[in-house]
């Protein structure tokens, strides 16, 4: 879609969203920077980035002493979420909520990784961060190489930008999904969280940042940075206001040849067929396709029999043939007898911050599996295993009625309303 530019050349910022700014700018100092959660996230961006550098020169120095570092980078060059469990582990603590668990288990589950490549990722990951910190004017570069290689699928800008924002703050921007629908919003782009996209969202921001930086500057502001009072008040906008930046959206402002290129650059599960399928599993084609019939018009489907038979197998070729040759992808989960609603859906999960107590609501596998899913065009598979270990009816709550009727909303027991995107698909 092309349209005409709803501001001058140079400027980034839609004027006509100008008076809508100010008011949600307004509402956001009066109601959040000095709360308890507000004061915390402010303490939070001197404590990363602090951490963060002598995270990325203790690792130089390990380098240069000729010790392996791969394991070090994954660690502690990358943000992990404020967990219970993650506190305990030897990680980067940071507020981008992007890691929550083990990331090896998360990428492998996912079919982005193989186990043996994480030492390469990990020195692929050195280099990428060594290359922007010492050669900030190559930061495009830097993007493309690191994403060309075989093993760098799922490490986006969320992933990847916080320790690059650590050391060289004033060059590069904090960008997260927050951060980055906000800034869509205001400037009428469509950029994504490809790491190949944040060149351009990178300077995007800046110049964003600096055409608002007069109306931010109002009474009562805290004695922060622009860009990380911006980030903050993204935050407060996605996360706690839940503003409906969708329903206003203004037009998509594009350029002819970026669009192409970013159709080329979507990147496309390897194709495969029905009959390597077949070969794989040895059933028979016909009778795969009839269970694939099934599946289309159910939109998910329960594999049952005697312990060790094969029935995971099966459910993960299935679903490799759903996504072949798309932008879909597959999950798994694991049930057990102490799996729960929260662990599933989502619920209050106590994390220590700063010393306090603080009782966030976290979403579960399920709400994470569904918002990845409604960034993609195709079918996405989310593949439980052991269905029958947990208290299904418990641990699906509101899912129970959502699988039966697809195109019904209904709120869930926080309150919030949710529905299965239609792209969705579920294997037991």
């Amino acid at each position: 879609m092309i349209t005409k530019k709803l501001h001058n050349d140079g400027q980034v910022f839609i004027l006509e969203k100008n008076n809508e700014f100010i008011k949600l700018f307004k509402e956001f100092i009066s109601s959040y920077p000095y709360t308890p959660d507000g004061l915390r996230h402010q303490k939070s961006y001197h404590e990363q980035r602090q951490k963060g550098k002598e995270n990325f020169q203790a690792i130089v120095s390990a380098y240069e002493s000729g010790e392996d570092i791969s394991e070090l980078v994954l660690l502690q060059l990358l943000p992990y979420a404020p967990t219970a469990n993650n506190s305990q582990r030897n990680v980067w603590v940071h507020n981008t909520l992007v890691i929550t668990n083990d990331i090896k288990e998360w990428f492998e589950n996912a079919g982005w990784t193989k186990s043996k490549d994480w030492s390469k990722i990990g020195q692929a990951i050195f280099n990428f961060v060594c290359q922007c910190n010492n050669y900030p004017n190559q930061l495009v570069e830097a993007c493309k190489e690191f994403s060309k290689l075989d093993y760098s699928k799922g490490f986006q800008t969320g992933m990847l930008t916080p320790i690059l924002n650590a050391i060289r703050s004033n060059e590069f921007l904090l960008i997260n999904n927050k951060s980055l629908k906000v800034i869509n919003y205001f400037t009428g782009k469509s950029h994504s969280r490809k790491l190949t996209d944040y060149p351009v969202i990178n300077a995007t921001g800046k110049t964003l940042i600096a055409e608002l930086g007069p109306n931010m500057r109002q009474t009562g502001i805290p004695s922060m940075r622009d860009d990380d009072l911006f980030d903050m008040f993204c935050h407060w906008l996605v996360a706690v206001k839940k503003y409906d930046l969708a329903r206003n959206r203004p037009p998509i402002i594009y350029e002819v040849n970026k669009l192409l290129v970013e159709v080329k650059a979507i990147e496309m599960q390897p194709k495969y067929s029905l009959k390597e399928c077949a070969l794989d599993t040895g059933i028979e084609e016909e009778t795969l396709f009839n269970w694939l019939k099934a599946i289309e018009r159910k939109k998910q489907a329960i594999f049952y029999g005697s312990p060790g038979t094969g029935k995971t197998y099966i459910a993960k070729k299935l679903a490799k043939y759903l996504t072949g040759g798309s932008d879909g992808f597959v999950d798994i989960v694991q049930f057990h007898p102490a799996y729960t609603y929260e662990d599933f859906i989502q619920g209050i999960r106590p994390q220590r911050i700063d010393g306090e107590l603080d009782y966030p609501l976290v979403n579960g596998r399920f709400l994470n599996f569904c918002e990845e899913a409604c960034r993609r065009q195709n079918i996405c598979v989310l593949i439980i295993d052991e269905i029958n270990r947990a208290n299904v009816a418990r641990v699906f709550g509101e899912l129970m009625y959502l699988l039966e009727y697809r195109d019904e909303k209904m709120p869930l027991a926080a309150g919030e309303v949710f529905s299965i995107p239609s792209c969705s698909e579920l294997q037991t």
